[in-house]
């Protein structure tokens, strides 16, 4: 997640100001375009962090550390700026521009409304509520507070989600509260017995006090990175020796495109085995 950056040039090739606005069609899939000071902004909408954009065409920008990611800002018949594009060879789905009047759900979980991003998120967004408050608590860990409280009636929401549950169990965590995660890793497994997350969070959490913040370690770092004895080494090596690693029986399962930050990346899925028949 990134902003990106254009400085104007004594004559710019159009005018950046008619580029304001808001892009998307979800709260996870929105851009936030600005121009101030002289210098256009963009940045998707749960984001931190920023990178310089050139231009590299009429209404098209790149990015100067990603020259193969592209912007296009796209116009209707009558001139206007209607979408932007963003991919990485200029052809991923254009986000229709929003009216001043649409405020996205996202959007109001950055305000503060916490509760009202929460419904909002369940009404309109309901297959990525979850991970769209996830994603607010991860990247602005200091609003915590607000993070767990949208969760919250998220989870209210979806009482029979185990997703929800554990995402509240992990934003819980975060705000040191493990009692509370500890009760919500118990009933994202009430829901889901299979659920991995919580089973491993829940061990980390089992047996060590509640008044401590975040995670404990069941081990010291000087104990993980003490070095190894002669003894030891000896056994990993004669182990790693004996062993056959060699990838067996590959092949690619299925091919396609995912959304990547605020572009696209071709993804493969590749099955082998080691080991095994």
């Amino acid at each position: 997640m990134f902003v990106l950056l254009y400085q104007l040039s004594t004559n710019p090739p159009l005018n950046l100001n008619e580029l304001r606005g808001r892009y998307g069609d979800s709260s996870r899939n929105e851009m936030i375009v600005k121009l101030e000071n002289g210098v256009l902004t963009v940045r998707p909408l749960i984001a931190r962090g920023e990178q310089p954009l050139r231009p590299a065409g009429a209404d098209t920008f790149v990015l100067e550390e990603r020259p193969d990611l592209q912007l296009t800002f796209l116009r209707s018949v009558s001139g206007e700026v209607s979408a932007l594009r963003v991919g990485a060879d200029g052809s991923g789905p254009g986000l229709p521009r929003l009216a001043p009047s649409r405020v996205l759900p996202g959007e109001l979980l950055l305000q503060g409304k916490k509760l009202e991003a929460a419904r909002a998120l369940q009404r309109d967004e309901p297959e990525q509520a979850v991970a769209v408050a996830q994603s607010f608590a991860r990247t602005f860990p200091s609003r915590i507070a607000l993070g767990v409280a949208c969760l919250g009636e998220l989870a209210r929401l979806r009482p029979r989600d185990p997703e929800a549950a554990a995402a509240l169990a992990e934003a819980l965590v975060m705000a040191g509260d493990r009692a509370g995660a500890r009760r919500e890793y118990t009933r994202c497994l009430e829901l889901d017995e299979s659920h991995f997350r919580a089973r491993v969070a829940l061990g980390m959490l089992d047996g060590r006090g509640v008044a401590a913040q975040g995670w404990q370690l069941p081990f010291t770092l000087d104990q993980l990175f003490r070095a190894p004895s002669p003894d030891e080494l000896r056994s990993v090596t004669k182990d790693w020796a004996s062993r056959d690693l060699r990838p067996h029986s590959v092949a690619v399962v299925a091919r396609g495109t995912r959304p990547w930050g605020v572009g696209t990346a071709r993804v493969s899925l590749v099955s082998h085995r080691v080991h095994g028949s």
